[in-house]
């Protein structure tokens, strides 16, 4: 449920050539917007003579480590073929969750299905603070603890 802008920047190798403008349409496993910051790597194929279209894959890590994977297309007008294999570093800027209104931070992920606020560890709800669990094990979001005699 998240709406933002984004920039990226980087470089790699390509085999062909092509020019080409298009809108892109991308999906990806990512559980928002903002775990698509940073280093990714992105491949693509296009082709085009008046009409131009384009298939293209991505992948990377977000904030947690997790893998994210992605992919789509780009349909627009363009001239020639090529293949290219690109590392980009993306900057996020995230405008209004859908659920929550204008302003939500990255640090504060949403549940689609349910339309509420999901918080864990390392990103705590308001008022919770990280903290190691009651058996030592593991850390965890909560309430300070408090200590009576």
């Amino acid at each position: 449920g998240n709406i933002g802008l984004y920039g990226e920047y980087g470089g790699g190798s390509s085999v062909g050539a092509n020019v080409s403008g298009g809108i892109s349409v991308h999906g990806s496993n990512a559980n928002t917007i903002n775990d698509l910051a940073g280093p990714f790597g992105n491949g693509s194929i296009g082709i085009g003579g008046g009409y131009d279209g384009s298939i293209d894959v991505f992948g990377g890590m977000d904030s947690d480590g997790n893998p994210i994977i992605g992919g789509g297309f780009t349909a627009g007008a363009g001239l020639g073929a090529g293949v290219s294999s690109t590392v980009t570093n993306t900057h996020i800027l995230n405008l209004i969750n859908l659920f929550s209104g204008w302003g939500n931070t990255p640090n504060e992920p949403y549940c689609p299905i349910k339309q509420e606020k999901t918080c864990g560890y390392p990103n705590c709800c308001p008022g919770e603070i990280p903290r190691l669990s009651t058996d030592g094990r593991r850390w965890e979001c909560g309430k300070p603890y408090t200590y009576s005699h």
